[in-house]
């Protein structure tokens, strides 16, 4: 497997970028990912980076991450159904912690039911704090609520104001131009 950065969509290949796409919208609901032409404008336009694991020229999992002055916000992360469960996606997040080399912070579903325990207990596994602070992130898609989600971190657990930074931050330089959310 072979691990790609790209920071232009324009550099993607065609059969790479048809697969982040499928992977994309087979992994997350439409309100928590952006629309193709949002994604092509900002990767290259601001800090957004698209790492994709490739095999034989096709991606087998990708990670969209904000490369933030101090830290790394992962966006969307999905592998390839197959390989789901063998370990790619741990050493995927390893691959980011040992070459951005920056604390890491990620949102989540709260832990309502089985499967968002288990996305849960997969990022913990790797690192990762699940914080408690109430945080809502901006629908991405039209003028739909915000979603209530939890922040990850990693290297270490945020303290409640540390927790409504990091939210303050990620309204503004990630989700610029969308409604930011009250926060507590």
């Amino acid at each position: 497997m072979e691990y790609r950065v790209y920071r232009r969509w324009q550099d993607l290949p065609e059969a790479v970028e048809a697969d982040v796409m499928r992977l994309l919208e087979e992994a997350f609901p439409e309100e928590e990912r952006r629309e193709a032409a949002e994604m092509r404008r900002l990767l290259g336009s601001s800090s957004l980076e698209l790492l994709t694991v490739q095999e034989g020229g096709r991606a087998q999992g990708f990670l969209m991450l904000w490369n933030l002055q101090d830290m790394v916000f992962l966006e969307n992360f999905a592998v390839a159904p197959p390989l789901r469960g063998k370990g790619m996606g741990a050493e995927i997040l390893e691959y980011v912690w040992e070459h951005w080399g920056k604390p890491m912070l990620l949102e989540v579903e709260p832990p309502e039911g089985e499967l968002q325990r288990r996305r849960i207990g997969f990022y913990e596994r790797n690192g990762f704090y699940l914080n408690r602070y109430p945080y809502r992130m901006p629908c991405l898609r039209g003028n739909g609520p915000s979603l209530p989600l939890l922040l990850m971190s990693r290297p270490t657990p945020l303290t409640d104001g540390q927790a409504r930074q990091a939210a303050r931050r990620l309204y503004r330089e990630v989700y610029a131009g969308k409604p930011a959310p009250e926060l507590p």
